[in-house]
């Protein structure tokens, strides 16, 4: 069974709703300060060439020339976030393969080094993940790796994936499980399916499980401001439900994205080519990284979607994630009520007016 009838999509809308109002009204009681501070991330995109053209990804789209960040840069960007207080490092790129580059190992390296260590994580299509590729990153210090593939169908793969690599994402991920200590590192296998019933239920799955992997599937995603929509469909995936953007989206807080040629932004989820109101000045964040989220320009452009005036390239963003901690309860009143106005017109594809 795959995600096509109207009585599934009708239960995933509705499903979906439930859990955004659930978190809103939790929302309400969160702390009026908040308790973590901002800027607990820096994320590096190795570069932003990719061995595969998944159908849900903005990679398609974009228009920058393929390079790999140069690593004194991102040895500079680790050692910036370390003296800013980051504690984590994510090396998952925009778009792009993160294995694609040769020196990755160098980047874990300095993030690990001491002081204040980092954690790092990073998404790969698994293409690239050999056994020995595989030891290389957690000889290096690799915190966790989520492997991004379809359920382990060839047609399904070559449609979704658009890569006939399937075989050799298979064979990589056998080889991991015969070698994998629970100690190694965290790993997450994230399936990208339409199927409802038995999507886990291929003997690899299982495998992973049983030697402590976790195991998610996504059922909604991004449609890059409807671009890639038909394409979702095409595959019986469903675009996630576009919400009203009150408060502060969570992107805000966490840390800003390098991309590969150097620039800079607040957002891994949308800001493709680093060219909309969310770029960011990488001299000024390597200078003083906190300071641009505290009370700098990222400042600024939280405050953007408190006054409704959320830069446009957010508006059509599915990925939005409200920020309830540190908010006046007032704003997340706002957000709330909006999020029951737009539950409600679950047909639209846009929520309507923010206010």
């Amino acid at each position: 069974m795959s995600i096509n009838s109207r009585t599934t999509l009708a239960a995933m809308r509705t499903a979906f709703w439930t859990l955004v109002i659930g978190r809103g009204i939790r929302g309400l009681f969160a702390p009026s300060r908040r308790v973590g501070g901002r800027l607990s991330d820096v994320n590096i995109e190795p570069t932003n060439l990719c061995n595969a053209d998944c159908v849900f990804c903005g990679y398609q789209f974009q228009e920058r020339p393929h390079v790999a960040i140069e690593t004194d840069l991102a040895a500079t960007i680790i050692a910036s976030a370390k003296q800013a207080g980051v504690t984590r490092l994510g090396l998952t790129p925009i778009v792009g393969e993160p294995l694609v580059h040769r020196k990755l190992e160098d980047f874990i390296r300095f993030a690990r080094a001491d002081p204040n260590p980092l954690q790092v994580g990073l998404v790969t299509n698994g293409i690239l993940l050999t056994p020995l590729r595989y030891r290389s990153l957690v000889d290096a210090g690799i915190s966790a790796i989520d492997i991004s593939m379809s359920y382990p169908d060839e047609d399904e793969y070559r449609r979704i994936y658009r890569s006939p690599k399937l075989k050799t994402v298979v064979a990589n991920i056998e080889g991991l499980l015969s070698i994998y200590e629970r100690t190694d590192c965290d790993m997450t296998l994230a399936v990208r399916t339409s199927r409802i019933k038995n999507w886990d239920a291929h003997p690899m799955i299982a495998r992973a499980r049983e030697k402590g992997w976790k195991v998610t599937r996504n059922l909604q995603f991004d449609d890059w401001s409807g671009r890639v929509g038909a394409l979702l469909e095409a595959e019986g995936l469903v675009t996630r439900p576009n919400r009203p953007k009150i408060l502060p989206c969570t992107m805000t807080n966490t840390g800003p994205h390098f991309l590969s040629d150097g620039r800079a932004t607040a957002c891994g989820c949308r800001d493709l080519d680093g060219k909309s109101e969310l770029a960011l000045s990488p001299a000024d964040l390597i200078s003083d990284m906190r300071g641009v989220y505290e009370t700098g320009a990222v400042a600024i452009l939280r405050q953007r979607f408190r006054d409704d005036n959320a830069p446009e390239i957010c508006l059509s963003c599915r990925h939005y994630n409200a920020t309830y901690e540190g908010e006046a309860l007032a704003t997340r009143l706002r957000q709330l009520l909006a999020d029951v106005r737009a539950s409600l017109h679950r047909g639209a594809s846009h929520p309507g007016p923010q206010a």
